[in-house]
């Protein structure tokens, strides 16, 4: 503290197109004073994203994504929900789910892939059918990257298992997403 007021004396003191000599400076800290302490971001983080759906490998469905978790070294915990919907002749599907799940990265630097299961409540609705609705699980693959800083970056392929079967016909919903965090 005293290098600092002793700096600030000897640049009041001087010309204005004087340059001042360096002062000695003492980097010792006084037992009263904290060291700057380092930002810390919040371990819950809110995650928001689009992805793509097959339904029935018959044509994507395009929708949103929304999620909240909370993040330690090597693991996540959290839910949210997810909703597609045709955006094409071609694709003849709609999905929607709410998910709750862990998620557990290996590595844990700024880069890590994820793997993750859980399970929700899912609908799923065809074209020609009436929409069909039950519990499900699924199981993630993925790659998150930015790990350490405010925004998270993931590129995540998901499968969804349903419970249940929509007019005597089983989908396995197979999607590919991208979120970020913050």
């Amino acid at each position: 503290m005293t290098w600092l007021f002793s700096s600030l004396l000897v640049a009041l003191a001087q010309d204005p197109g004087e340059r001042a000599a360096p002062v000695a400076r003492d980097d010792v800290q006084l037992v009263n004073e904290a060291a700057p302490g380092k930002k810390r971001w919040s371990p819950v983080r809110l995650a928001v994203g689009a992805y793509g759906v097959s339904p029935n490998m018959k044509g994507f469905a395009f929708g949103f994504d929304a999620s909240l978790r909370y993040h330690m070294r090597h693991f996540a915990i959290g839910g949210g929900g997810r909703s597609a919907f045709p955006s094409s002749d071609a694709s003849e599907a709609q999905f929607t789910s709410l998910y709750f799940g862990p998620r557990y990265y290996p590595f844990p630097g700024s880069m890590s892939p994820l793997l993750g299961a859980g399970l929700g409540w899912s609908w799923l609705a065809r074209r020609d059918v009436a929409t069909e609705t039950g519990p499900s699980a699924y199981v993630e693959l993925g790659i998150e990257v930015f790990r350490k800083d405010r925004f998270r970056v993931a590129a995540i392929s998901r499968l969804d298992l349903p419970f249940y079967t929509v007019s005597n016909r089983y989908d396995t919903p197979v999607s590919l997403g991208f979120t970020v965090s913050f």
